[in-house]
């Protein structure tokens, strides 16, 4: 009976990674991978998972507003698409974000990669845009934090799915033209 020692916590793990959601699966598989990786480390191990062709940049991304009843003002892309932020990624000023989403997470929130540098559209403040090195491409950041869009929206900002979205060990926000969290100026 000592061989079986190890079945309990294992079988646990295996209980959890295929009856768990996909959050709790992700945390299972990706334990190791910690937010001291920097977004082109993140860029390299995200190329291994998904492959590159599930990450292809844009030429370049116009960010700028729009405007809803529920949400207020928030950013979007060129397209209308709503840009997110990821409450897990790490912002210290002065470095490089530490990126908290890879592998699964990637799937359903997908960075906003731009070959060029990101172009400041209407209702954007030029000085809160950025981008930051992501493999061979950049990543856009406002205020710091990395934009990601969620496939979910379908590619429209009528309707944003992912604003208060709790996955993948972070809180998903969309974000204001001032660079915070949508909601976070009425707290």
């Amino acid at each position: 009976m000592k061989h079986l020692k190890w079945a309990g916590p294992a079988l646990a793990a295996l209980v959890t990674v295929a009856c768990g959601d996909a959050d709790d699966a992700v945390v299972a598989r990706e334990a190791d991978v910690t937010a001291e990786t920097t977004p082109g480390e993140r860029a390299e191990a995200a190329v291994d998972e998904i492959g590159q062709s599930d990450l292809e940049a844009e030429q370049t991304i116009t960010v700028m507003t729009q405007e809803s009843p529920q949400y207020g003002r928030y950013l979007t892309d060129g397209n209308g698409r709503p840009l997110y932020m990821f409450t897990a990624d790490t912002v210290t000023d002065g470095a490089d974000p530490r990126l908290a989403c890879t592998g699964q997470c990637l799937d359903a929130w997908p960075p906003a990669l731009t070959v060029d540098d990101p172009v400041a559209g209407a209702g954007i403040d030029r000085s809160l845009l950025g981008a930051t090195s992501y493999g061979d491409d950049q990543l856009v950041t406002y205020n710091g934090w990395p934009l990601y869009y969620y496939t979910r929206d379908g590619g429209g900002a009528a309707d944003p799915k992912g604003n208060e979205v709790v996955s993948f060990g972070g809180e998903w926000y969309l974000v204001t033209p001032d660079g915070h969290k949508v909601g976070s100026e009425r707290e």
